[in-house]
C-alpha cells in the first residue's frame, strides 16, 4: 500500500490529536483527584489545554508532562492552606499507619481507574498530593516535597500512610469513607 504525502500528513495529525486529547484526559483526571472538585478540575484542564494548543510547535511527551505539572502546581497552590494544615510532624502519620490494619491480601488486578482515583480523593489532602506526585507521576519525594514546599521527611511519611489507606480502602468490601474515622489525628 503506497502512502501518499496527505495520507502520512493526515495520520501525523491523528497523532498529535490523540496525544492531545490524551494528555487533557490525564490532566483533568490528576486535577480531579488532586481537587476533589469537577468544576475546579474543568477549569484547569481548559487552563492548561489551551496552553498546550497555543505553544504553536510539535506536541511531545515533554510538554504534556511539563502541562501535567503546571496543573499538580495550581492543585497545590489552591490547597496551600489544607496542605499547610495537614502538614503533621513524620510520626504522626507513622503512628496512623497502624490504625489501617490489612486484612486481606487479595489481588488487585480487577482495580478500575474510577476506583484508584475515588480513593485517592478520599485521602487527607497532603498524602493524596504525595500518592499523586510520587506514585502517579513518578516525582521523586524530596523534588515533591520541594514542589510542595514541605519537608521531606513529612512528606515521606504521608506517603507511606497513603500507600496503606489506598490498599486498605481499595481492599474494603464496602469502599466506604474510611478516611474520615482513619485518618491521623
Amino acid at each position: 500500500m503506497l502512502m501518499t504525502e496527505n495520507s502520512m500528513e493526515l495520520d501525523e495529525q491523528t497523532k498529535c490529536a490523540d496525544l492531545l486529547t490524551m494528555c487533557a484526559g490525564r490532566v483533568y483526571w490528576l486535577a480531579m483527584a488532586l481537587m476533589d472538585n469537577k468544576e475546579v478540575a474543568e477549569r484547569l484542564t481548559q487552563q492548561w489545554f489551551d496552553v498546550l494548543v497555543n505553544f504553536n510547535r510539535t506536541f511531545d511527551v515533554w510538554l504534556a508532562r511539563w502541562a501535567c505539572k503546571m496543573a499538580i502546581k495550581a492543585c497545590a497552590d489552591k490547597k496551600r492552606s489544607e496542605l499547610v494544615a495537614d502538614r503533621r510532624n513524620a510520626n504522626v502519620w507513622i503512628n496512623a499507619i497502624h490504625v489501617l490494619k490489612l486484612d486481606k491480601r487479595d489481588s488487585l488486578h480487577d482495580l478500575s481507574l474510577e476506583c484508584v482515583q475515588r480513593s485517592v480523593r478520599l485521602l487527607p489532602v497532603l498524602p493524596r498530593f504525595m500518592f499523586v506526585m510520587h506514585v502517579l507521576e513518578r516525582y521523586p519525594v524530596q523534588e515533591a516535597a520541594s514542589m510542595l514546599k514541605l519537608d521531606s521527611d513529612t512528606c515521606d511519611a504521608a506517603l507511606a500512610y497513603a500507600l496503606v489507606a489506598m490498599t486498605k480502602h481499595i481492599e474494603s468490601s464496602e469502599g466506604t469513607s474510611w478516611s474520615k474515622s482513619h485518618s491521623a489525628a
